[in-house]
């Protein structure tokens, strides 16, 4: 009697594995892209709040002998030099990327004076994105809440 030796896989067996794996992919895509919308709202949130206090502490030392401020726009948050981010001298602009999918509302610039680091506006700049939300309050001292 012969012994027959199969090496290899089946048809049906690769068949079973690319299902199994495609499920598992199925199940997993919108997750991921939950993590993906969460971490893009953090970094945001984390860019922000570095930028205020990037120029406050560049206002506070009197770097250039000028206020500094922040601007944050879609996609964009900028440190600036000057009373205004519209008069600005854009030589000394550092830019923070944040997603283009997160909507911004609310403050969206504030300039703090030299030395005494008061900010020009005051309030809450709200970050959006799918659902989730992100709250960053600069108050007249200049302290800054999330």
């Amino acid at each position: 009697m012969m012994k027959h030796s199969s090496r290899g896989f089946t048809i049906l067996e690769m068949l079973l594995a690319i299902s199994v794996i495609g499920v598992l992919t199925g199940f997993s895509a919108p997750i991921v892209a939950r993590l993906q919308r969460s971490n893009d709202l953090e970094t945001a949130q984390r860019s922000l709040i570095q930028a205020h206090r990037r120029s406050q502490q560049l206002a506070r030392s009197s770097i250039n002998d000028q206020t500094w401020g922040v601007k944050v726009q879609t996609g964009l948050v900028t440190t600036f030099v000057g009373i205004s981010y519209a008069t600005r001298d854009t030589t000394y602009d550092e830019d923070f990327q944040i997603s283009n999918a997160i909507s911004i509302s609310g403050l969206n610039e504030t300039v703090y004076s030299k030395t005494t680091t008061t900010p020009s506006g005051v309030g809450t700049t709200t970050l959006q994105n799918n659902g989730q939300t992100k709250v960053i309050t600069v108050n007249a001292k200049g302290t800054i809440d999330y």
